[in-house]
């Protein structure tokens, strides 16, 4: 096996630095500063490959499955009734599943663009389908991505991959991600454009696939690490509307922004 180059190896310092800042469970989807999303991609599929070396299991991954937007999996994404649509968004915005530490009635943390959005579509799926909703599938963006945001200081956030719920409609597509667009579902290719990654490779995975290290198609249940993630941003969405001067006690309360 050949060994790491050095700028892999500092890459992957980095990745793992940034990810157990995070706490998290999930792949962290931040994009460090002075690092391309080129670099983190490479890093990731090398670490990938290490990893199914030693694996008994070579299902291809979130990650090992992208594609251009012609050559994805589109048949894995169920069709909904035009009626349902909204509908569905808005319950996945607007409910309360989650506690913080204070045993306050949580949302999911819309409000907290930086990272996360695995934990956010994860249990908005699980959500839905508890509801008696079809499962959506789940869409995966990858590149240099960058999306304009009130709830950032910088006024954007940067990721080198993005996932949210996706299902049709007659045609058509449409992505649940609030956190982008909090007032409706945004179809497949503006969701892209949003992003500024119009051309990014994507991946159609199964309502269970997590992150970019998961199974493209799995049935396996990340419910639970969604959760405990999902636990740790609450916090951090919190204080984050404390930085920029608003209140968190309104706005994650009865008073959020898309009902203003």
């Amino acid at each position: 096996m050949r060994t790491l180059g050095l700028a892999t190896a500092t890459l992957i310092t980095v990745l793992l630095s940034t990810t157990s800042f995070a706490h998290a469970r999930g792949l962290s989807a931040q994009r460090p500063a002075g690092f391309s999303a080129e670099s983190l991609l490479r890093l990731h599929e090398t670490r990938q490959r290490l990893n199914q070396m030693q694996a008994e299991t070579s299902a291809p991954s979130a990650l090992a499955s992208k594609k251009d937007w012609k050559d994805a999996n589109w048949n894995r994404v169920p069709v909904i009734q035009p009626q349902d649509l909204q509908a569905r968004f808005q319950l996945i915005r607007d409910e309360k599943i989650l506690k913080d530490s204070q045993n306050r009635s949580r949302r999911l943390t819309w409000l907290y663009p930086d990272d996360g959005c695995y934990a956010r579509a994860e249990l908005a799926a699980r959500l839905l389908q508890s509801k008696g909703a079809a499962a959506p599938a789940k869409i995966f963006a990858f590149g240099g991505l960058a999306v304009n945001t009130p709830n950032h200081p910088d006024g954007m956030v940067s990721w080198w991959y993005h996932v949210a719920p996706i299902v049709r409609v007659g045609t058509e597509y449409y992505v649940y991600d609030p956190a982008i667009e909090p007032q409706r579902p945004l179809k497949a290719q503006e969701w892209l454009k949003i992003m500024n990654a119009p051309e990014a490779q994507i991946s159609i995975c199964s309502t269970n696939s997590y992150d970019p290290d998961s199974p493209c198609e799995t049935t396996r249940s990340y419910e639970q690490s969604a959760r405990g993630d999902e636990t740790n941003f609450l916090s951090m969405e919190w204080t984050r509307l404390q930085y920029l001067g608003r209140s968190p006690e309104a706005e994650l309360g009865e008073r959020p922004p898309w009902k203003k």
